[in-house]
C-alpha cells in the first residue's frame, strides 16, 4: 500500500512499495533497507550492514554525497551500488509523480495555483525544485531573470569606439538625486554589479551573487556585440565615449563639450565664436566615462577680467616673469582643446618653490578626480589604464634615477594620441586596446628627463623658492582657489571659444613658422591673442623655451 505522506496530494503509484523493497541478493550484499522518511517526498534512509545514511534525492549530487559517506562508513562497493540503482528507481519514479502533478496545476484557475503552489511550497521540496531535478516547469535562473529584467527596462547596450561593452543605466545609475540622467557603466566593471544589484532587490527583494551577475553580464556582451547593431552597415552599434572633454565633432572642429562630472550631470558646450552654456547629459549626444571624477563648478558670469592674473598671483608667479606668465595661461587654454597633441609641462626648482600646489591646481581647474597627484606606476600596462581614466595626468616630486626606461616613450606616446594594446588576462592570448590621450605634467626638483626626443615635446618653467613673507597657509589658499575657480573656468570657456574662432586665421599666418609640436604653436597663438598679447609674442616666448631645451640637451649630451 502506498504511503500517503502527509497528504502531500500526490499520487506514489501502486507500485510504490515495490521500489523500497530490498532483494536477497541485495541484502546479502549489505544494504538492508530503504526507507522514506515521513512528511517528506526527497528524503530516504538507505540501512547498510555498516549503519544508516540519510539520502536527499532533491540535490543534484545526491550520488556523489552518498558514495561519500558510504565509503566513510566502511560500506563495499557491492552494497553501494545495488543501493544507487534502487535510489534511481525511486527518484524517476517521483519525477514522473511531480510531472503529473504539475500538469494538474496548470489546468486550474490562478487562484487555485497560486493556493496549491503556497501549500505544495511548505510540504514538498521535491516538488519546487524543478530545476534541480529538470522535470515539470522549468524555473528560470537569476542570471537568466536579470537579462530578463535589463531587457524588459529596454536598456541601451552599446560598445565604445574600443570595442568594450557599455549599458547605459536608467536614471543615472540608480541615483536618487540626478533624476532620470542616464550613465554609461561598463558591463564587466564594478559598477556594473552594483547597479544590477540594485535592480534586481528592486525588482525581487533578492540579493543576487557576484557570479549571476558575471554571467549576465556575458551575456549583455554578447548582445551589445552582435544584437545591438547599425541598421544600414549591420556593425555593432558604438557609441564613442570620453573623460572630461570631446569634440562634438572632430572633422568640424566647432563645438567643445567640458563634463562637469557633477551629481545632475551638467555639461558646458562651447561654440565657436559664440562662448559657451550649461546643459545636461541627456541633451548631449556625447557620452562620457566618470571613473574616479571630481565635479568641476558651473562657470560663472559675470567674471573679473584679470580673474586669469589673479589666479597666477595665488601662486606667486611674479610679474615680471612675462613669458613665464604667458606660457602658463596658453597652457590652461590649450588644455581646452581636446584630440590634439599636448605639450608635458615639466616645472622644475628648488623646495618651497609651489611646484606641486601649481600642479594640483592645473588638475583641480580643468580634470579634478580622488587621485590628484599620481607616481609613475610599475610597468607600461598600469600606466595605460592612468591614460585611460584620466584627461590629465600629474606626476608630482618625480626623481630622474625613479624614472623607469619605458616611462619617457610611452608619455609621448600618450600626449600624442597613440593607442596601447594590453592583455586582458595572463591565462588567455587576447588584447585589450586602450585608446586615449590628454595633458602632462612632471614636476621634480631636478629636469626629469634628457632624451633629446622627450624634451622636443616638453614645455619648462623654473620655480624658485619663496621668501619669508610670501607664504599662506593651505587653508587661505584653498579660500581664494574656490573663489577664482568658477571664474576662471568660464573665462577659459570664453577664451576657448575666441581661439576656435581665430584658429584658421592664426594657422596660415604661422605656417612658415611652424616647429615639431606645430598644434601646440598654432592654439597657443590663438589663447595669447585671446588673452590680449601682440601677435607672434607666444611665438617667440615658445622659441625661447625650446632654446633652453637645446641648451638641455647639449649639457646632457
Amino acid at each position: 500500500m502506498a504511503q500517503d505522506n502527509n497528504n502531500n496530494n500526490i499520487n506514489t503509484g501502486n507500485n510504490s512499495d515495490d521500489l523500497y523493497k530490498v532483494s536477497a541478493e541485495d541484502k546479502h550484499a549489505g544494504l538492508r533497507a530503504i526507507e522514506p522518511l515521513p512528511r517528506s517526498l526527497n528524503l530516504v534512509i538507505v540501512r547498510f550492514d555498516n549503519g544508516p545514511i540519510k539520502v536527499d534525492l532533491s540535490e543534484k549530487e545526491w550520488a556523489a554525497k552518498l558514495k561519500t559517506e558510504a565509503k566513510d562508513c566502511g560500506v563495499n562497493e557491492e552494497a553501494l551500488s545495488a543501493a544507487k540503482k534502487r535510489l534511481h528507481l525511486i527518484e524517476a519514479e517521483k519525477l514522473l509523480e511531480v510531472a503529473h502533478q504539475n500538469e494538474l496545476q496548470t489546468s486550474k484557475d490562478d487562484a487555485d495555483r497560486a493556493a496549491s503552489q503556497s501549500y505544495s511550497s511548505a510540504t514538498s521540496p521535491l516538488a519546487i525544485d524543478n530545476s534541480s531535478l529538470s522535470l515539470g516547469p522549468i524555473k528560470k535562473t537569476n542570471s537568466e531573470k536579470l537579462v530578463e529584467l535589463i531587457t524588459d527596462m529596454q536598456h541601451t547596450l552599446f560598445v565604445d569606439q574600443y570595442v568594450h561593452p557599455f549599458i547605459l543605466t536608467k536614471g543615472g545609475g540608480g541615483g536618487k538625486h540626478n533624476g532620470d540622467v542616464s550613465e554609461a557603466i561598463e558591463l564587466l566593471d564594478q559598477d556594473f554589479i552594483e547597479y544590477a544589484s540594485g535592480l534586481y532587490w528592486d525588482r525581487y527583494n533578492e540579493v543576487l551573487n557576484g557570479q549571476d551577475i558575471k554571467n549576465a553580464a556575458n551575456v549583455l556582451a554578447f548582445m551589445a556585440k552582435k544584437r545591438f547593431v547599425d541598421e544600414n552597415t549591420g556593425e555593432p552599434l558604438v557609441r564613442p565615449l570620453y573623460v572630461r572633454i570631446a569634440w562634438e565633432d572632430p572633422f568640424k572642429r566647432d563645438t567643445i563639450y567640458l563634463d562637469l562630472a557633477d551629481i545632475k550631470r551638467h555639461i558646458v558646450v562651447v561654440k565657436k565664436g559664440e562662448g559657451f552654456r550649461v546643459i545636461s547629459q541627456n541633451d548631449a549626444e556625447i557620452m562620457f566615462r566618470r571613473q574616479n571624477r571630481l565635479p568641476l563648478p558651473i562657470p560663472t558670469k559675470p567674471y573679473d577680467e584679470d580673474i586669469a592674473e589673479q589666479f597666477l598671483d595665488l601662486y606667486q608667479i611674479p610679474k615680471n616673469a612675462h613669458a613665464k606668465r604667458l606660457i602658463a595661461k596658453t597652457m590652461m587654454g590649450i588644455r581646452m582643446i581636446p584630440g590634439i597633441p599636448h605639450p608635458i609641462e615639466l616645472p622644475h626648482g628648488g623646495k618651497g618653490g609651489l611646484k606641486s600646489s601649481w600642479c594640483e591646481a592645473q588638475k583641480r581647474m580643468i580634470d579634478p578626480a580622488t587621485a590628484m597627484t599620481i607616481r609613475i606606476p610599475e610597468n607600461e600596462d598600469d600606466f595605460s589604464l592612468q591614460g585611460y581614466h584620466n584627461y590629465m595626468l600629474v606626476y608630482d616630486n618625480i626623481k630622474r634615477k625613479n624614472v623607469p626606461r619605458w616611462f619617457p616613450d610611452a608619455l609621448c606616446r600618450w600626449v600624442y594620441q597613440e593607442a596601447s594594446e594590453k592583455r586582458q588576462h595572463y591565462s588567455n592570448m587576447k588584447t585589450v586596446a586602450f585608446g586615449s590621450s590628454g595633458c602632462a605634467i612632471v614636476n621634480g626638483i631636478n629636469k626629469m628627463f634628457e632624451e633629446e626626443d622627450v624634451l622636443d615635446r616638453c614645455v619648462m618653467s623654473e620655480w624658485r623658492r619663496l621668501k619669508p613673507g610670501q607664504f599662506k597657509t593651505r587653508a587661505k589658499v584653498e579660500e581664494e582657489f574656490q573663489k577664482i575657480q568658477p571664474q576662471l573656468l568660464a573665462c577659459l570657456c570664453d577664451k576657448t571659444a575666441q581661439a576656435l574662432a581665430l584658429y584658421k586665421d592664426v594657422e596660415e599666418e604661422l605656417s612658415s613658422h611652424l616647429t615639431r609640436m606645430a598644434d601646440f604653436m598654432v592654439w597657443g597663438e590663438c589663447f595669447a591673442r585671446t588673452f590680449g598679447y601682440k601677435k607672434m609674442e607666444f611665438v617667440k616666448a615658445y622659441k625661447s623655451n625650446i632654446e633652453l631645451q637645446n641648451v638641455e640637451i647639449v649639457q646632457n649630451s
